[in-house]
């Protein structure tokens, strides 16, 4: 499969508070691979950090994708980083991005190849 688009739902930053990154359109790909990677945390003891991609249909509303939820960071983790590859999606997705606890602040970024 060759690479149709390679682009950034999120670039790397400090994120605090749960929000929607904007729709990206990835066309006719048959297949998504996305890459989240954190790259820095405080000492934390009741945040947690939730990531699953959507799609979105033809009247523009968003949609989880199956089996594209990124494994819950929790507590003091560390660095980390997680791939999913996805087969089934429309031509539009988005990360909807939940972030719980106290004080929260993550610095990761989610980047995508789409292939067809």
């Amino acid at each position: 499969m060759k690479v149709v688009k390679t682009g950034t739902l999120l670039s790397s930053q400090a994120v605090g508070a749960s929000a929607y990154t904007e729709g990206l359109y990835v066309g006719d790909s048959d297949e998504l691979l996305v890459f989240f990677v954190m790259t820095a945390q405080g000492t934390y003891t009741d945040e947690t950090l939730d990531i699953k991609l959507q799609t979105k249909d033809p009247d523009g509303n968003y949609y989880d994708i199956s089996g594209a939820a990124f494994t819950q960071v929790s507590g003091d983790t560390g660095t980390t980083s997680e791939m999913k590859a996805v087969s089934t999606f429309g031509s539009v997705i988005r990360a909807c991005i939940a972030v719980t606890g106290t004080t929260p602040a993550y610095t990761f970024s989610l980047k995508f190849y789409a292939k067809g």
